[in-house]
C-alpha cells in the first residue's frame, strides 16, 4: 500500500497577490512547520517517507518562459541566463 506524504489535518494555504506583474506568495510558516516535524517523526517508522518528501520538495514546478526588462523580452534560455547574470554581478560590485 502506497505510503501518503499529506495528511487531511495539514493544508498549505497559500495567498497570491500582484504588485507590478510580481505574484508574492505568503506561506503559513507554522503550518509547514508542524507538517515537516510531522513528517520528520513518520520518517523514523518510514523511511521511504523521507525520499518521497524531498524528491516533492526538488520538484520544478513552474518555468520561465521569457524575462521582460525595460522594453526588452529575453525568452532563450541563453538571453535569460545573461541578464540574469548582468543583474547577480551588479548586485555585488
Amino acid at each position: 500500500m502506497p505510503t501518503k506524504l499529506h495528511t487531511h489535518t495539514h493544508t498549505h494555504t497559500h495567498t497570491h497577490t500582484h504588485t507590478h506583474g510580481l505574484k508574492q506568495i505568503r506561506i503559513r510558516w507554522e503550518e509547514e512547520r508542524n507538517f515537516e516535524e510531522d513528517v520528520v517523526k513518520r520518517c523514523e517508522k518510514q523511511p521511504k517517507l523521507s525520499y518521497k518528501y524531498i524528491n516533492g520538495k526538488m520538484t520544478n514546478r513552474e518555468t520561465i518562459t521569457k524575462l521582460i526588462k525595460g522594453n526588452r523580452t529575453y525568452e532563450t534560455t541563453e538571453e535569460m541566463s545573461e541578464l540574469m547574470n548582468d543583474i547577480f554581478k551588479s548586485i555585488f560590485k
